[in-house]
């Protein structure tokens, strides 16, 4: 018997059987297997965009309080030059030093003191600017304005020159500085 039930007569000359292979069969299983592929793609695709977007949203909602920010993720100083973080601390805010030479550090930092030390050390808290260091020069002009008062309290003198000994066990200044 043949394929499909059909009687079929076996031609015993030929070292070989004949095939029956259809190119209709083949066809229909090449078109499905593509069908199921495009389909399998498809469906990946969706799958795909729906999880990043749910990943997205999970993302936004989940605020996580212990979470570091970038700023306390980075190594304490000093750092490399190299590194991310490697700057300096301005008054006018972080100057960034990531790629630049290492002498760049010491130039800004000079750069700093000589306004600090020219200007005087400011710093604005609250809408107000308190003074913290002035220059020298100015320094002596305000005080020199204020009036010194010359030290006439001799008990004063007598406790900055005085140092408790181990014969007072403590209690009292016993010895002087000479």
């Amino acid at each position: 018997m043949g394929s499909h039930g059909k009687k079929v007569e076996i031609d015993t000359s030929k070292g070989y059987e004949k095939n029956e292979i259809q190119l209709r069969g083949i066809v229909v299983t090449t078109i499905a297997l593509f069908l199921t592929c495009v389909v399998a793609f498809y469906l990946m695709y969706v799958l795909q965009n729906y999880m990043e977007a749910a990943w997205t949203e999970s993302d936004k909602q989940t605020a996580h309080p212990m979470e570091r920010s970038a700023k306390d993720k980075l190594p304490p100083e000093p750092r490399l030059q190299a590194a991310p973080g490697f700057g300096v601390d301005s008054p006018n805010g972080r100057i960034n030093l990531e790629l630049k030479p290492p002498q760049a550090e010491w130039r800004e930092l000079q750069k700093i003191w000589a306004k600090e030390s020219a200007e005087g050390q400011k710093v604005a808290k609250d809408g107000k600017e308190t003074i913290i260091t002035l220059p020298i020069a100015e320094a002596k002009k305000q005080l020199l304005s204020q009036g010194v008062k010359a030290a006439a309290d001799n008990k004063a003198i007598d406790e900055a020159i005085g140092f408790y000994s181990g014969a007072s066990a403590g209690r009292m200044a016993s010895e002087s500085r000479r």
